[in-house]
């Protein structure tokens, strides 16, 4: 955890608006947090993330397409059932 992070911005996704802004930066900013705060749950989401595939072929499916986890991102630690997955759309909230 923690070294070799990398954030992409998405300019689509940040949008112009004070407001999309915001909430893209409060959702980027808590992916940073979550893990120095939840070091347990956030090993545990990476072992089931290297567990879930075996030889590149999925075992069984996270669900973290798009709109698939019903929150606001998709990807590692957009999982359903993820804490973090929570912890970060609900950053955006405020």
């Amino acid at each position: 955890m923690g070294g070799g992070w990398v954030i992409y911005f998405n300019e689509t996704a940040a949008g112009f608006i004070q407001s999309e802004w915001t909430n893209t930066i409060a959702h980027e900013l808590s992916h940073i947090a979550f893990p120095y705060r939840n070091r347990i749950q956030t090993l545990t989401w990476m072992k089931i993330r290297e567990n879930s595939t075996s030889g590149g072929v999925n075992i069984y499916r996270l669900a973290d397409e798009l709109r698939q986890n019903n929150h606001c991102s998709a990807g590692v630690t957009h999982e359903r059932h993820n804490p973090e997955n929570v912890y970060v759309c609900g950053a955006e909230q405020y």
